[in-house]
């Protein structure tokens, strides 16, 4: 399994274009419109960097059974833990209004 030391590394195929197959989109990363499809996501990445969901949980800073939850699409997880897995797993969360495409570069850190 793999060591964790810092943040789970972006891999190129995160970069490639999406492509279609079908009416489903062929492609790793995306809109999330469901805690199910938000779960769905932290688990494929989980997976790719070849992790266990234990040492990825403690990675994280979170128990086994949140991760594991999350994975599994709890509508009712604590959103502050949701972004600690996030952040610790390399993602990223945008908002953005209905329609509108996001932009090529991220924008700056509200916090900032």
């Amino acid at each position: 399994m793999t060591q964790l030391s810092e943040p789970f590394h972006n891999t190129d195929r995160e970069k490639h274009i999406p492509t279609f197959d079908g009416e489903q989109p062929v492609i790793p990363y995306g809109k999330v419109d469901s805690a199910t499809a938000l779960g769905a996501l932290v688990r494929r990445k989980r997976e790719e960097a070849g992790v266990r969901q234990a040492d990825a949980a403690a990675f994280a800073g979170v128990g086994t059974r949140f991760l594991s939850e999350l994975e599994r699409g709890k509508h009712t997880a604590e959103v502050g833990k949701v972004l600690q897995v996030l952040q610790r797993l390399g993602l990223e969360l945008w908002l953005l209004p209905r329609g509108v495409e996001p932009p090529r570069h991220p924008p700056g850190n509200v916090d900032e």
